[in-house]
């Protein structure tokens, strides 16, 4: 499957405001892209739109429900179907995980997801490493000597209002200021809600209210900066400014969304994943990006205008 990659570089604009998405912080808002499924429209006139007609998915399952029902649900695994259930109603795509390789699965409103981030929200969280995690100076200064660094921590959370919650290992854990993250972990927030994250190699990773993430992957190596984070965000509005991973190897930072992955080139972005509009919007700070939806490949590189 070939993807379609987008790329722009841009310079840091520090005075514009993001109010409007729910995270607080700034951003230049002629350089908002509005990414639907239907297209990567990017407003600031930087990039083509881009046609999805061509995003695989397998025609032999029927579509999914929108995007708020499968960005809400709760997904569980009943032999090989793929269940998803949200307040009573529940939605059985049977033979799911039948094949080898299961196939991305669309909404009725034209998102889609791939089996990556099916298996992101599956799982529930709580996935250790297979590596032995080193001890971060970054989370160690951050927790102080009065609480004990886990050695499987690949963040730390701060600036936590109203509820946030991590699903792990099957089980809710309400999470306050201070709290170790892990990887697998499923980050939910409410309405009134929003936190911040650091993580080992410095990325910071805000959220905003009535979000849902999961933290798939992440290793570092401190003593080379080099390393693997990959996101999945099916819903609600973040900012994301890139650590030492990304300024090492960008290839090695993703963010997934149900629209499109985000691929990170020492970037400061803020971004919303609209799961009622089935649309989300990104827009850059400073650095670059990659934008990617399945189809031929093609790659632009233009400064702003």
């Amino acid at each position: 499957m070939s993807k379609e990659t987008l790329d722009g570089n841009f310079s840091e604009h520090p005075n514009a405001n993001v109010d409007a998405y729910g995270v607080g912080g700034f951003v230049d808002d002629a350089l908002d892209a509005d990414v639907s499924a239907s297209s990567f429209d990017l407003e600031s006139r930087l990039l083509s739109s881009v046609s999805s007609s061509s995003v695989s998915s397998d025609a032999s399952f029927p579509s999914l429900p929108s995007l708020s029902f499968v960005a809400a649900a709760t997904y569980s695994r009943d032999g090989n179907d793929l269940v998803l259930t949200l307040e009573g109603k529940t939605v059985v795509v049977e033979g799911y995980f039948s094949a080898p390789t299961p196939p991305s699965l669309t909404t009725a409103d034209g998102a889609v997801l791939t089996p990556e981030m099916i298996a992101s929200f599956l799982r529930h969280g709580g996935q250790e490493s297979d590596q032995a995690f080193y001890v971060s100076s970054i989370l160690k200064n951050l927790l102080g000597d009065d609480k004990p660094l886990d050695k499987s921590a690949i963040g730390i959370l701060e600036d936590v209002e109203g509820s946030v919650l991590a699903i792990r290992k099957g089980v809710a854990v309400a999470l306050q200021n201070g709290d170790q993250l892990f990887q697998g972990d499923e980050i939910t927030t409410n309405s009134d809600s929003s936190a911040s994250m650091i993580f080992a190699d410095g990325t910071r990773f805000k959220l905003g209210g009535e979000a849902r993430i999961a933290l798939d992957e992440f290793s570092f190596e401190s003593s080379t900066s080099q390393g693997l984070q990959v996101l999945s965000v099916l819903k609600g509005a973040f900012t994301y400014i890139s650590g030492l991973i990304a300024k090492s190897d960008p290839s090695d930072v993703q963010l997934r969304t149900p629209i499109g992955e985000i691929g990170i080139r020492g970037t400061k972005i803020v971004g919303k994943v609209d799961a009622e509009k089935a649309t989300a919007s990104i827009t850059l700070l400073e650095g670059r990006i990659s934008l990617q939806v399945a189809a031929r490949r093609r790659v632009r590189d233009q400064p702003r205008l």
